[in-house]
């Protein structure tokens, strides 16, 4: 959901036409980030994000911890980055960040959103699609409510931001790996977020895909990059990760 390195875009997206096919296992499951991977976080109506909007912004002006800079960077950051990254960005403190971990808590869209016009490719890859999403629960939930986009996947996982017991994406990958018998190899992660999935299934030895939508750019931490789901497909089509327009299998 951020960027984090400078490279230029362009030069970080994989040439095709010099990957080796068939040297990779078929794939069996793809873990797919929600944010800027499937939809545009910044394409929520400002109408219906105007209340969590407005009480975020009062709630930093009346901290006394922040200069207005400061706190308008804080706002376009909220587009972009997990709450948690974001104090950590800017050293709030606890008790602002469990004031604004509330609002967000209570908050749930209730709006038309769409997803990237591409999403329809998704039924045309192999293999179990997971959906792990993070953020808070109720927010999260709506969000993919309001997308209509559910039916896409066997099992939506939230790594909620405000549960006690969050896991976080490293432990719930591994946890799926374990529950559907996956090796890394048979595994991908779809997503933007260099410092979310990419480096939870880096650590994991998962294959990692960032998705560059936008104004995204490429972080090299990922093992490959791709602009949009077509480019996605045609990546696991050119490693021989499954075949050209193949029928999806039903997983292990």
């Amino acid at each position: 959901m951020l960027p984090s390195s400078s490279l230029e875009r362009v030069s970080r997206i994989e040439s095709f036409d010099t990957l080796s096919a068939g040297t990779d296992p078929m794939l069996k499951a793809v873990l797919y980030d929600l944010d800027d991977t499937l939809f545009a976080a910044r394409s929520v109506p400002e109408e219906a994000a105007r209340p969590l909007l407005t009480a975020l912004r009062e709630a930093l002006e009346g901290s006394g911890e922040l200069k207005a800079a400061r706190i308008a960077d804080i706002m376009d950051q909220l587009w972009d980055r997990p709450l948690d990254e974001i104090a950590r960005l800017h050293g709030l403190s606890a008790e602002v960040l469990v004031r604004l971990g509330r609002l967000f808590a209570e908050f749930r869209l209730s709006c038309e959103l769409k997803p990237y016009p591409d999403i329809q490719i998704i039924e045309q890859v192999p293999g179990l699609r997971l959906l792990v999403t993070t953020g808070f629960r109720r927010l999260q939930e709506s969000k993919i409510e309001c997308l209509g986009i559910a039916h896409y996947f066997d099992r939506i996982i939230v790594d909620a931001l405000d549960e006690p017991e969050r896991r976080g994406k490293q432990a719930i990958f591994r946890e799926l790996l374990e529950t559907y018998r996956l090796r890394p190899g048979e595994v991908v992660v779809l997503g933007d977020n260099p410092h979310s999935e990419i480096d939870a299934g880096n650590a994991l030895g998962i294959p990692t895909v960032q998705i560059l939508r936008g104004r995204k750019r490429a972080a090299a931490s990922a093992s490959f990059h791709v602009e949009n789901l077509a480019r996605f497909l045609r990546w696991l089509e050119t490693r021989g990760m499954c075949p050209s327009s193949s029928p999806r299998s039903n997983g292990p």
